[in-house]
């Protein structure tokens, strides 16, 4: 259980960005930089790099709480690189769609709506069940969305279980997502209002 819930960590804590970028808008400090001589898309940056670095200690301290209470991986160092890797490479692709919806998103107490999406995804995944156990018309969704493979990851590198394509199709989607947020997220910060 312990990748699901390391998934589950990732995606809200980079769910905050949306709340972070909406709140620095309503408050005026986006418009403040957009007036300083510094790069356009620093505040964006900036906030996507800041919950990388934070998601990464909270990933740490669930880790460690996962270890005191009984979890043992298998992992030796190359492995603990790969699983922080891609769990890195997940956070900057969510914290990227964050920032998105965070350009989109008109309230704070709106932009929470995101995070439960967030949180959601990893119940509906191989993060606390067996997929050929899950209702036959729900296993295809969990075959065929990112947190699966991403779990089954992150799973292989800690514990030793069959790693099969899970990387390469963890990896495929993250590049999708974050693709695609930085495309959008930068067509929509240069049509946001000054």
């Amino acid at each position: 259980m312990v990748p699901g819930v390391l998934l589950m960590c990732a995606g809200f804590g980079a769910a905050q960005v949306t709340m972070s970028i909406t709140y620095d808008i309503q408050q005026g400090i986006v418009s403040r930089f957009r007036t300083m001589n510094v790069l356009p898309s620093a505040v964006l940056i900036g906030h996507v790099f800041s919950a990388l670095l934070r998601n990464l200690a909270s990933l740490a301290l669930a880790t460690g709480v996962a270890v005191l209470i009984g979890f043992r991986p298998e992992a030796d160092l190359l492995d603990w690189l790969a699983a922080t890797g891609i769990l890195s490479f997940f956070i900057l692709a969510l914290s990227g769609l964050s920032a998105l919806f965070g350009l989109l998103i008109k309230s704070v107490d709106a932009a929470y709506v995101p995070s439960f999406f967030f949180l959601f995804l990893p119940y509906v995944s191989s993060g606390f069940v067996p997929v050929e156990t899950l209702p036959g018309w729900l296993q295809p969704v969990a075959e065929h969305q990112p947190m699966t493979p991403l779990i089954e990851s992150v799973r292989s590198f800690l514990l030793g279980t069959p790693l099969g394509n899970n990387a390469w199709i963890a990896i495929a989607w993250c590049t999708g997502i974050l693709v695609v947020s930085a495309v959008t997220t930068s067509v929509v910060w240069r049509r946001l209002k000054r």
